[in-house]
């Protein structure tokens, strides 16, 4: 949003440095300052066999090109670089469209919320692109994992989804699955992975905050809601570092 494609409404922020010793996953981090940075994932491609039923329109946008079907690595990563654009121009609408429904301070705590989680999916979609540096579908991984969780905080906007567990469950589940991701994961990177951790709970608390002053929901099912989605990225990463 802020950066390659930009969201006016997001000028300055507070953002963290990563403490020394190990974050707990659900830990509340320390204080932040810092500057947005943008850039830009794809649809997963969907099967084109005869006889399959025809795929489902994307639930983002229509305008999502099926990535897979292209036929070199340079084509299928300007297709995922595309589908991201598509992404984050929606989210802007999405985002300037709640907006207008709040107060001035309620407006406040958005922007707030929403710098925390721009710092957060650049620090997530870097880590995960840093993996495959130098190769040819490093474009491919960043612009996928932007699309990824910018169409997560599309729905997060949108429809302010209540929790489907209690805070204290779904944060038991995020911090096994981030002491598992510990067990699988290099130590080389581990230290990048923890600076990643405290972007995203300064994301959490920020737009917990916000959704417990400017909606129908508390923080208690914000945080819950939040950490479900969160600890469902953690089993993807275990998967992938265990391959």
């Amino acid at each position: 949003m802020v950066g390659m494609v930009g969201l006016a409404a997001i000028a300055v922020a507070c953002q963290t440095a990563p403490s020394e010793a190990p974050p707990a996953a659900g830990a509340n981090p320390p204080e932040q300052a810092a500057e947005p940075t943008d850039e830009p994932r794809p649809a997963a491609p969907s099967s084109s066999a005869e006889a399959a039923p025809a795929a489902p329109a994307n639930p983002v946008s229509p305008e999502k090109q099926d990535c897979g079907q292209l036929g070199t690595q340079s084509d299928i990563n300007a297709c995922a670089q595309a589908n991201y654009a598509v992404s984050d121009r929606l989210l802007n609408q999405v985002y300037q469209t709640l907006r207008s429904t709040l107060s001035a301070d309620d407006k406040s705590k958005l922007t707030t919320a929403e710098q925390a989680w721009i710092d957060f999916r650049d620090a997530q979609c870097e880590f995960e692109r840093n993996r495959f540096d130098g190769g040819s579908i490093a474009p491919l991984i960043l612009s996928s994992c932007l699309e990824q969780i910018t169409d997560q905080r599309i729905a997060e906007l949108r429809t302010q989804i209540g929790a489907t567990q209690t805070y204290e469950v779904a944060d038991t589940r995020l911090n096994q699955a981030y002491q598992e991701l510990r067990t699988t994961m290099d130590e080389s990177v581990w230290p990048s992975f923890q600076a990643v951790q405290v972007d995203w709970l300064a994301y959490r608390d920020a737009n917990c905050a916000y959704e417990a002053e400017a909606t129908i929901f508390t923080r208690e099912q914000c945080l819950a809601r939040m950490t479900v989605l969160r600890t469902a990225q953690l089993e993807q990463q275990i998967e992938q570092w265990s391959l």
